[in-house]
């Protein structure tokens, strides 16, 4: 679809030009994108999130967006909102907003964020969001992840006795499975730091070739937060 081509070509669309060309007033509406057409009849009480959720508007938008070199406006708004839509379905499949009574007014605002932007179908899902991570990446998760489990000392002084010997084995067995899950649990949520790791570097670090119009304080607290790899 049209929709489909223009997201695609957007993703390639990474070179600003300081130049912007005049266009004849005529030569722009008989050149008008044929979309553009099609959504004139919306209602002027539509809001622009309304407006995104229809196929036609959407693309109308992209184009607009693609004419006015800012196609990185909608881009990083995908792929921030498919983010934020896989950590959330995630936590809902592992109970994380069960863990306490705090957590309750949290997924409302998680919830809110998630229902908030419903944009078409048609739209190509993020790569750095749903693609399988590198090999070199995939092995940093598992590294990180794998869970030591440390027998208890019971007498307290550093070692372990014959006495020791049974409630070790125990705790270890008892606790294989849990840290089996523990283990895969902490795996997704440090492929889910990676992925954040990766948008920060497409449209948040300075410099970034679909570097986001943020403030300077905004851009400095998340830059002093992810600017480092091994540190974030």
């Amino acid at each position: 679809s049209q929709i489909q081509n223009n997201i695609r070509m957007m993703s390639l669309s990474t070179e600003r030009s300081n130049k912007t060309p005049k266009v004849d007033e005529h030569e722009a509406a008989t050149n008008m994108h044929p979309v553009d057409r099609d959504v004139e009849a919306l209602d002027e009480q539509t809001t622009v999130i309304d407006a995104l959720r229809n196929e036609a508007s959407f693309d109308a938008f992209v184009h607009h967006l693609q004419r006015e070199f800012s196609i990185e406006i909608i881009l990083s708004l995908i792929e921030f909102i498919e983010y934020q839509r896989a950590v959330y379905e995630y936590a809902l499949e592992i109970n994380e907003f069960e863990q306490d009574d705090n957590s309750l007014p949290m997924q409302a605002d998680w919830r809110s964020n998630y229902d908030f932007f419903v944009y078409p179908s048609s739209v190509p899902h993020s790569s750095i969001v749903h693609d399988e991570l590198e090999n070199d990446e995939l092995a940093l998760c598992e590294h990180l992840a794998l869970a030591a489990v440390t027998a208890p000392d019971v007498d307290g002084d550093g070692s372990h006795d014959d006495n020791d010997s049974l409630i070790i084995d125990m705790h270890r067995k008892s606790t294989y499975t849990q840290s089996k899950i523990s283990q895969k649990v902490r795996m997704k949520k440090i492929e889910f730091l990676i992925r954040a790791h990766k948008l920060y570097g497409k449209y948040i670090k300075h410099g970034a070739k679909l570097e986001i119009d943020i403030s300077r304080k905004e851009r400095k607290r998340l830059s002093d937060l992810m600017d480092s790899y091994s540190k974030w």
